[in-house]
């Protein structure tokens, strides 16, 4: 029997705006959507945390002086910025997985799968390598043979024609 060797595959890049946001993940998977980190703290002027404050993002609980600022008045404030508050950041981000992250998440999950298959069966051959010529290893190759044989004696089985 031969295998093609597959490589896992990245998911699709998020647009840059989102690219602080995501919880970071050392092992990016199908099976785990990526999700916004629930707040994020960013040093902004006081004209942007004006605006912010103007659209309704934030709130004054939101604004922190800066713990290194030296001076009585600083230029930039620390500002707590959270997703919750932002509709519509909110929406682009759900509107990227549902569209490209999800396509790749449907083509990657089978794959995934052919590579777990790969990796047993290649630690099967490794094992093989390591005991040498005087163990073998037999592989017995089949499917759902054990589940129809289960049916059909329970089928045959007459306690079970009494419970009809």
């Amino acid at each position: 029997m031969r295998m093609k060797r597959l490589r896992e595959t990245q998911p699709p890049a998020p647009d840059t705006m989102f690219t602080d946001w995501i919880v970071p993940v050392a092992h990016p998977t199908p099976d785990k959507k990526p999700e916004l980190l629930p707040q994020r703290v960013l040093r902004l002027s006081i004209e942007e945390i004006s605006d912010l404050c103007e659209a309704g993002l934030i709130g004054m609980d939101d604004v922190l002086r800066p713990l290194d600022a030296d001076e009585d008045h600083p230029s930039t404030l620390d500002v707590i910025l959270r997703p919750a508050t932002m509709s519509e950041f909110q929406s682009l981000f759900a509107a990227w997985i549902d569209g490209p992250w999800e396509a790749w998440a449907k083509v990657e999950r089978p794959r995934r799968l052919s590579i777990s298959v790969y990796n047993k069966i290649y630690q099967i051959q490794q094992r093989q390598l390591a005991a040498g010529d005087d163990n073998q290893i037999e592989l017995v190759w089949g499917r759902r043979h054990g589940a129809l044989e289960a049916r059909a004696r329970q089928a045959l089985d007459p306690r079970s024609r009494a419970a009809c």
